[in-house]
This record gives C-alpha cells, structure tokens and sequence, in this order.
C-alpha cells in the first residue's frame, strides 16, 4: 500500500509541477503563442482526449475491478492486480492533463490550465486509501491484515 501511495503522490507532484513551471514560462514571455487557429483546434483536442481518455479509464477499471473481485484467488494476487488498475486508470487521467498543461504552454490560453485543473481534481479522487482498497476487493478482515 505504501509504495502504491508513492507512485500516486510522484505523479500528482509531477503534474503541479510541471503546471507551475508552465505558468512560470508563460508569465516570463519566454515562448511566442501559436496561431488563433491552432490554438482552436488544440482546446478541441483537448477536450475530446480528455473525456474520452478518463472515461476510458474509469470504464477499463471499474470492468476489471468487478471481474477482480469475483475472482478466487489470493489476496496478494488481486492488490497487484489492484496495483496495475490503479496505474492505467492514473495514466488514462495524467495523460491528458499533461496535454492540458503543454496546450498552455504553447497558446497562453487559460483554459488549458482550467481543464488541467479538473483533471487534477479528478486524479486527486483516486488516491490509494486502505479502506477504499478493501471495499473494492471485497476482502475479508483476514485478507485485510495483509495490507
């Protein structure tokens, strides 16, 4: 659990400081702004990647999830299992954020830095908690110790 809570925090970390870094750049003129017109088709690309890519995520886990519980097999198994989920569904959400992030980094159009926001408030909701654990694997309180 603890070095699932690690991966979790590094790559939250990641995206706030490469948000901040990105705000810095801009604040500092260091980069020119892109076209009005790809400036445009990048807020529309990011707004499909971003829907379609945490709903892809969440639809991918909570499927396998549900298998993963059903399954009879030992409890270390499921939360390394867990463990892959919670990766692809932490990657299906970071991964449009960063985009999020770069899209501000090109334009300068704060939009980008308000769907990366919601991204980020989104991928906060899926930190690692014990009990949360748990209940989506539905493990006994034997099964529990091994936490």
């Amino acid at each position: 659990m603890k070095k699932l809570q690690t991966v979790y925090k590094a790559l939250l970390m990641g995206q706030l400081l490469f948000a901040g870094l990105a705000v810095f750049i801009r604040m500092q003129g260091a980069i020119t702004s892109v076209t009005e017109e790809l400036s445009r088709i990048l807020q529309v690309v990011a707004l499909v990647f971003a829907f379609s890519s945490v709903w892809a995520g969440m639809t991918i886990y909570r499927k396998r999830i549900t298998t993963l519980r059903g399954k009879d097999i030992p409890a270390d198994k499921k939360i390394s299992e867990y463990t892959s989920l919670s990766l692809i569904k932490w990657a299906m959400t970071e991964g449009p954020c960063l985009f999020c992030i770069a899209g501000y980094l090109l334009t300068g159009n704060w939009s980008f830095i308000g769907l990366a926001a919601i991204l980020l408030f989104i991928f906060a909701g899926y930190a690692p908690q014990k009990s949360k654990v748990v209940s989506e694997l539905g493990f006994s309180g034997e099964e529990e110790g091994l936490m």
